[in-house]
């Protein structure tokens, strides 16, 4: 996995290098210099900071809306463990999300009674499936 995404990122790197786009060097999102909106510039160090992450958690929120539902909630959980979303914002998206309930890792002191149900709908068919494969190691013989 985390040679697909070296390589993607150098795919990535190569097309933005070749259109003269030239990434930014140990980018921090969350540096108080980085804020340059003269609405805040009487804000003092520690609400620059403040301000920096809630810029950066609506960005991630927003982000978070347009990634595919497949995916959705490994991203939101990577952003929360590397806690750049807060445990409110991440319950956030698991409401939101189209998907269902049961897609979603979880415990349960339940027992699962589906598969019950699914051994139920075999049904032999044909010769060949009503002879047993577990014979004495032969081929299952087949009149086609």
């Amino acid at each position: 996995m985390v040679e697909c995404w070296i390589s993607t990122f150098q795919i990535i790197t190569f097309i933005f290098a070749k259109a003269g786009v030239k990434p930014v060097e140990n980018f921090d999102p969350l540096d108080s210099q980085r804020l340059r909106n003269p609405l805040f510039a009487d804000l003092n160090q520690e609400e620059r900071q403040s301000k920096c992450i809630e810029i950066h958690q609506a960005r991630l929120l927003r982000a978070i809306e347009h990634i595919r539902d497949s995916i959705r909630m490994a991203v939101a959980r990577d952003f929360l463990r590397k806690q750049w979303i807060t445990d409110d914002q991440f319950k956030s998206i698991v409401l939101k999300s189209t998907v269902t309930p049961s897609h979603i890792a979880s415990t349960t002191d339940q027992p699962d009674s589906d598969m019950a149900e699914v051994l139920d709908t075999f049904i032999a068919t044909s010769p060949a499936s009503s002879k047993s494969l577990t014979g004495d190691g032969e081929p299952v013989d087949v009149d086609l």
